[in-house]
Parts: C-alpha cells; sequence; structure tokens
C-alpha cells in the first residue's frame, strides 16, 4: 500500500468517528418536553418552592431584603406593611425599587393603591399603572432581584395570601429566565408591546403564549393531570380537560370562587372534582404526568389567558412537584366532592 493511499483511509477513519461523536452529542441536546418548539428541555428549572400559609412571609422578606442594586416588581396588590417597608429601605441604601401595579382591581379605582402610590414615590420609589399597556389587568405577581434571581408566584402582597391562602411561590437564579423577564418588565414599564420572541421558553405570559402553552400542556398529558386552582371559567380548558378525562387520571380542587354555574360544565366527571373552603384555593397550578408544573398569577378564566397581563413559569424540578403533589393529596383529602357541596352553606 502507498503512503498516500494510508493517509487516506487515515483520514476517512477520523472523519467517521468525529462525525458519529457529532451526531450524538446533537441528539442529546435537543430534547423537547412537549412537541411544541417554544418549549425545549435546554435546562433543568430549579428552585427553592414555598407553600402558603406555613410561615412563607420571612423567607419573601428576607429574600426582598438582599437586594444589593435592584428590584423590579409586577403585583395586582400589595397591602403588606413589612414588605413596603422593605422596599423604603432598600431605596434609601440606593437600591432602584421600581413596581408596575393595578390601579383598578376587581374593576373599580382602588385608593389603597393611590395612596401606596404616594407613599412609594415620596422614597424615589417609581410605580405605575398599567392604564396604557392596553390590556385589562396587571395581575402578575412576580419580583426580579438584582436582574439575576426571580420570585414567581400565586400571590399578591398581602396579609391573606401569607395567613389564609394556599399559594405557592417559586424562588431561583437562572439568568437566562431572568433576564428575559427584565425584557419583559422594562416593555411594560413603557408601555412597548411583548413579543414571543422575549419570552423564555420556559415561561407563560399573557396574552401572548400562555393559552398556547397550557391548552398544548394539557392535550398531550400521557398519564394523569392534576389542578388546583381557584376556579376554571374557560370554555376551551373545560373541553379540553374533558376529552382527556376519558385518557388520563384528571384531578381538580377548586375553591370558593367556582361558581355553581360553571361546575355544572364540570358534570362529567364529579367524582374528580373536589371543593375546598379552608384554606382560601387562591393557587394557580397544573401538574402534567407527576413530571412538569405550571404555576403563575394566571386564574383559569377566559380573561386571564387571553386580556392580562399574567406570567407564570414551567418547572420540572423534582423537590418542588414532590412538594406539590403532597400538599395536594392533603387538600384533595380535606375537600369535599362536587356532589356533597352545599352552596348555601359550606363556603362560610
Amino acid at each position: 500500500m502507498k503512503v498516500w493511499q494510508l493517509l487516506w483511509y487515515v483520514l476517512l477513519i477520523w472523519v467517521l468517528w468525529f462525525g458519529t461523536l457529532f451526531l450524538v452529542q446533537q441528539q442529546d441536546v435537543q430534547i423537547d418536553v412537549w412537541s411544541s418548539p417554544r418549549v425545549q428541555q435546554t435546562q433543568w428549572v430549579e428552585g427553592d418552592f414555598w407553600v402558603s400559609p406555613y410561615g412563607v412571609q420571612d423567607n419573601l422578606l428576607e429574600w426582598m431584603s438582599q437586594a444589593k442594586y435592584s428590584l423590579d416588581m409586577w403585583f395586582y396588590r400589595i397591602t403588606l406593611s413589612e414588605a413596603e417597608q422593605i422596599m423604603k429601605n432598600l431605596s434609601t441604601l440606593w437600591v432602584w425599587v421600581r413596581r408596575i401595579g393595578e390601579n383598578r382591581p376587581y374593576e373599580w379605582l382602588d385608593q389603597a393603591f393611590l395612596k401606596t402610590k404616594k407613599r412609594m414615590e415620596a422614597y424615589d420609589i417609581q410605580v405605575l399603572d398599567d392604564e396604557q399597556m392596553g390590556l385589562n389587568f396587571n395581575h402578575t405577581k412576580v419580583m426580579i432581584r438584582d436582574d439575576s434571581d426571580y420570585l414567581i408566584s400565586t400571590a399578591n402582597l398581602t396579609y391573606t395570601s401569607m395567613a389564609r391562602n394556599r399559594e405557592y411561590r417559586f424562588v431561583w437564579d437562572d439568568p437566562e429566565i431572568a433576564q428575559s423577564l427584565q425584557t419583559i418588565f422594562d416593555k411594560d414599564l413603557v408601555w412597548n408591546k411583548v413579543t414571543v420572541n422575549d419570552i423564555h421558553p420556559r415561561l407563560l405570559v399573557c396574552p401572548v403564549n400562555c393559552r398556547q402553552q397550557i391548552e398544548t400542556a394539557l392535550q398531550q398529558a400521557q398519564d394523569s393531570i392534576v389542578i388546583q386552582a381557584q376556579y376554571i371559567q374557560d370554555q376551551n380548558l373545560i373541553t379540553i380537560l374533558e376529552n382527556k378525562s376519558k385518557e388520563v387520571d384528571v384531578q381538580i380542587i377548586l375553591g370558593k370562587w367556582q361558581d355553581e354555574w360553571w361546575l355544572d360544565n364540570l358534570w362529567w366527571m364529579p367524582d374528580r372534582v373536589r371543593l375546598l373552603a379552608d384554606p382560601y384555593v387562591h393557587a394557580k397550578n397544573i401538574l402534567i404526568d407527576n413530571d412538569l408544573l405550571i404555576m403563575g398569577s394566571m386564574n383559569l378564566s377566559q380573561n386571564a389567558l387571553d386580556n392580562n397581563r399574567e406570567i407564570g413559569i414551567l418547572i420540572d424540578d423534582t423537590k418542588a412537584i414532590k412538594t406539590f403533589a403532597r400538599q395536594f393529596k392533603t387538600d384533595r383529602d380535606a375537600a369535599k366532592k362536587y356532589e356533597e357541596w352545599n352552596f348555601e352553606t359550606d363556603w362560610f
């Protein structure tokens, strides 16, 4: 064999070897969580998962107080004076504090918002409403700390959310998700339109992509769907759940805002729907196949998904999922079945 032939064979073997390695690596990188191209498992999303009402307030206030140079937040309502005091303290330490709020919760002008705004602005804290965002409500419950850490919650910053409600909060420091949230916040602050390109694949932002993400997740469930929510008042979601209940196990806990008319739309699975009066269910959680948790500010209603600013997240952290699943079982055991419920007495 001539020298040039030997070199040719060595080069061919080298190309085949490294080409095979490259293909294997490519197969390992792109793993779809759903078939949706917007949701790819490029990383685990894991962090601290807090459940109310179980002494969460100290953890939350400590997390806020550790801001070093910025604390940005969307909150529908803030009535917790301890949180307000931390915001004032941070501002005096030259931490940049900004809030986007809702000046018309429940569709009337909120004097509490205006009073809070006045108090905050006295400490150079920027407080804006959502009047120019072109949306119904700013119903979001999110904080971004120092452009790197974030808190996504089902809860407002209120005493009730700490002491009486079933709420969930997720805290982590993923820089890519934090940067996406910061981009969305900065746009909302000046009333610029948020597009799907601004949104990290793990985030749900209403009314941009949250309906699509939730409906896709429900439709692609293989084994189970677990929901703990204040209410379900969206006909599309009810139809999807009715169809999926023929294929997978569906379990639902609803709260006191679930009126009787919408419950009648769930007639097809009365044994799977339970109602819980205490604690007050303010959660907005969906667990798919016991390995992916959707949680955030969005109620399961047409208004929330299509008209409000709402933000949620897709979580696959095993610890968070086990915590939620355990709490759901406890609450389900304490809740009443739909057919056992008395709407005139059981809410009180």
